[in-house]
């Protein structure tokens, strides 16, 4: 089994936030991190509109439309769905509309396998004719809905690693949470992050396992 080489675990609140809000000093302030980790934190922008940080373990990226933690230490993994629970607890009137629970798994392969995976993704014979030497730059596929009965679907992206070339494959899959009830506020969509959680985890192993045994890789 081809196990990813980095893990990239992205969590995404949409709805409508207050970016200055959330910053080191006030997720000290609510016991959310140590003081050291604030004080420590690494401040790109605070503004209005965006503001971004990163406190070693989870970079932080926050504009009036989203609330995105990012993380690829798989053993804090749990840490980060824990804070962002923790502070939509905290600012619990924010009107959440969705949920993303992104894993973006870069795999490492040699040139002929990183080829013999794009030929067995899609029939480059189908584009003879069209394009001369076609490569395949992304296959993207969704499905219709979920089958776990929220509202929202799952998306898988396959395409060239950014983070290791010349040959590493990234398979992106979007756990994507739509809010269903009339309710307002963050209550239903961090109850769905909490309740989700685990399988959302066993999904991304499933997926590239499958992908990889249906490929024969």
């Amino acid at each position: 089994m081809k196990d990813p080489e980095i893990y990239e675990l992205i969590v995404v609140f949409v709805g409508d936030i207050n970016p200055v809000i959330i910053q080191p000093y006030w997720l000290v302030s609510k016991g959310l991190i140590q003081e050291t980790e604030g004080e420590n934190a690494k401040v790109e922008l605070i503004h209005p509109e965006v503001v971004k940080f990163d406190l070693d373990w989870v970079t932080f990226e926050i504009t009036r439309q989203r609330l995105l933690l990012k993380t690829t230490k798989q053993s804090h993994f749990p840490m980060v769905k824990d804070l962002g629970i923790s502070i939509f607890k905290i600012l619990k009137d924010t009107p959440l509309k969705n949920l993303g629970i992104n894993h973006i798994l870069h795999f490492k392969f040699d040139e002929s396998k990183y080829i013999e995976i794009g030929k067995k993704l899609v029939v480059f014979s189908n584009w003879d004719g069209i394009l001369s030497n076609p490569k395949l730059l992304q296959l993207e596929m969704t499905s219709e809905s979920r089958e776990d009965g929220y509202a929202g679907q799952v998306r898988i992206r396959v395409l060239p690693s950014e983070l290791l070339r010349p040959y590493g494959v990234s398979i992106n899959l979007n756990d994507h949470f739509d809010k269903k009830s009339n309710s307002t506020g963050a209550s239903e969509l961090i109850d769905i992050l909490q309740s989700t959680w685990d399988k959302s985890m066993e999904l991304s192993k499933t997926t590239y396992i499958n992908l990889w045994k249906n490929l024969k890789v």
